[in-house]
């Protein structure tokens, strides 16, 4: 097992290769977001920003793998927008099943 320098000196190598692309594409979902969420009144929230989380974490899944991610990984969750969709719908109505 990985003790926690191993872990850090791992992280800290793998984003001094992407710590620019890393930042911008936060940088770029923060600003995605608040205009999503400012424009649409709240719909938007359930069918524009899920794609977008999905893509987000498929991104720095791809900088942990050391892939190469691009812009491009950050759009990727549109690509499987119906999983999303009944992911988002499966997450929101199980609360409401009760006990």
């Amino acid at each position: 097992m990985n003790d926690r320098a191993t872990i850090k000196n791992t992280a800290k190598e793998i984003l001094r290769r992407y710590w620019g692309t890393c930042i911008g594409v936060l940088v770029l979902y923060a600003v995605l977001v608040s205009a999503i969420t400012a424009l649409s009144f709240g719909i938007g929230d359930f069918f524009l920003v899920p794609p977008l989380l999905v893509g987000l974490t498929l991104f720095f899944i791809n900088v942990w793998r050391r892939e190469g991610p691009t812009l491009d990984t950050l759009f990727s969750g549109f690509q499987r927008y119906p999983q999303t969709l009944l992911g988002v719908l499966w997450l929101y109505l199980w609360p409401s099943l009760g006990p």
